[in-house]
């Protein structure tokens, strides 16, 4: 059942499933590491509701406590918290009590307040002991982003609550969150089901006597790595939209990218002096993703410019040359330890291919690294071979002589079609007995693209031609040779 926290016809919490975690330290020790953050823990307080009418029942009184002893412990004043995440039970008796304590709490100090409310178990349900990290992750995502969202599934507030006279706030759209003296503060609630209650308050970071080196118009290094190509263009396509939505310090940027980063074999280079040249030089990476992805470690682009390493480059300094060490992988920067610590940023994370790994028959897969996914599955290497093998059996016969004998050819055919079927092998295809797929279907499953179709056929043709395949009303099953 879906969880309808403050509806009209709520009728309990569904259960849900999630794994959340933060890494916390002192604020003074990260900022003094000069880590990225993400908001601040001003104060927290647990408490019990006591007797109550039984073991569901919560305690309006408790929970107004709690609000308000969090409050004085994070040493504000209860009108500046301007979201609360609840609880939000999405139940008939649980909701009314505490919206009651939320509302007993700000009127408490009475002093003009205006607050919204949302619940996360609209979205994902009750995550149990992950419920109140939830929320904490829902709040922090506010922040960053300056919006507070409604609560799903909220339709017709419960008739239960006594909203009159009260300025708590069910947003019916997304809105943007106004900070309040300066900045944005919620509060996160989650109760226990024998009556324990936690309050957490958290507050948007606010950066204080603390500025980047002003910016020059020198050739900058932005150097973008990963595992293979398809990960490589995607990183590349997501950086573009962050670098679009915000603004970083160009060096800082670069610093991250080099010495916060893991290094790959697949590299691209990009020397760029602003935003904008770097902007344009994504901008024609991505439109040249086709034309690029052969040629990759063997350019560098240079203010929008893409360049050939083998090329006359016709201007050099130590910024080309670094360029050009790194994508022939010959940097990795690692000298870390020499160069002054810098801004963490959050940047977009590595973008990994979307493959489907299926366990072998009798066998238990175990765990996979990206060093065996790069050689065994249908990664750019393996499409290069296969892209070889399609040309050797297209136009190798051209140029041989028609006396020769026709054992070269079924050799030549037998030794593409055990490549061909130890690759389908490796990822699950033709595992188990009596398994059928029609040609669409191993297309899909093989994770093929469509690029590649072309290809794909003569690979099935090849098969189902020298007898790894049988063919059933256009469905095939492998052979004993497979």
């Amino acid at each position: 059942s879906k969880a309808a926290p403050f509806d009209n016809d709520a009728d309990g919490t569904g259960l849900g499933e999630g794994v959340l975690s933060f890494v916390l330290m002192p604020l003074r020790k990260a900022e003094k590491g000069n880590y990225h953050i993400h908001g601040v823990i001003e104060g927290s307080c647990i408490n019990s509701d006591g007797k109550t009418n039984g073991i569901t029942s919560p305690n309006a009184n408790a929970q107004k406590n709690l609000i308000l002893e969090s409050c004085s412990n994070a040493g504000i004043d209860i009108s500046d918290v301007s979201y609360i995440e609840t609880h939000g039970t999405a139940t008939k008796l649980g909701d009314p009590i505490e919206f009651q304590g939320i509302k007993e709490a700000f009127e408490n100090e009475q002093k003009e307040y205006e607050c919204y409310l949302g619940a996360i178990k609209g979205n994902l349900g009750h995550l149990d002991a992950a419920a109140g990290l939830a929320g904490i992750m829902k709040v922090l995502l506010s922040i960053k982003n300056k919006k507070i969202t409604p609560i799903a599934h909220l339709n017709v507030v419960n008739e239960l609550l006594e909203r009159s006279e009260t300025s708590l706030i069910f947003p019916k759209k997304s809105i943007e969150w106004a900070p309040k003296s300066g900045r944005r503060i919620a509060g996160i609630s989650s109760f226990g089901l024998s009556g324990t209650n936690a309050h957490v308050i958290l507050s948007e970071y606010k950066e204080e006597n603390k500025s980047e080196t002003e910016e020059n118009e020198n050739d900058k290094l932005f150097v973008f790595s990963a595992a293979n190509i398809s990960s490589l263009f995607d990183l590349l396509a997501e950086f573009r939209k962050r670098l679009q939505l915000r603004d970083y310090n160009l060096d800082t940027l670069l610093f991250n990218l080099k010495y916060y980063r893991d290094h790959h074999k697949k590299r691209i280079a990009i020397i760029s002096k602003n935003k904008e040249e770097l902007l344009e030089s994504l901008e024609k990476l991505i439109d040249n993703k086709g034309l690029l992805e052969k040629r990759i470690n063997k350019v560098i682009i240079i203010s929008g410019r893409i360049v050939n390493i083998d090329d006359e480059i016709l201007y050099n300094n130590n910024t080309v040359s670094e360029a050009l060490d790194y994508v022939a992988n010959k940097s990795d920067y690692t000298d870390f330890k020499k160069r002054e610590r810098k801004v963490i940023e959050s940047l977009p994370t590595y973008r990994f291919n979307r493959i489907n790994l299926w366990a072998r028959s009798n066998t238990v897969m175990e765990s996979v690294d990206n060093e065996y996914n790069e050689e065994k599955l249908f990664n750019d290497k393996i499409i290069e071979t296969y892209d070889r093998l399609f040309n050797l059996q297209s136009n190798v016969f051209k140029v041989i002589d028609p006396s020769y004998p026709d054992d070269f050819n079924n050799d030549l055919n037998h030794y593409c079609c055990k490549i061909i079927k130890r690759t389908f092998n490796e990822v699950g295809i033709f595992s188990r007995e009596n398994e059928y797929y029609s040609k669409e279907e191993l297309f899909i499953k093989s994770n093929f693209i469509e690029k590649y179709r072309k290809m794909y056929n003569f690979m099935i043709d090849t098969l189902d031609e020298f007898g790894y395949l049988i063919r059933k009303n256009d469905r095939f099953s492998k052979s004993p040779k497979i």
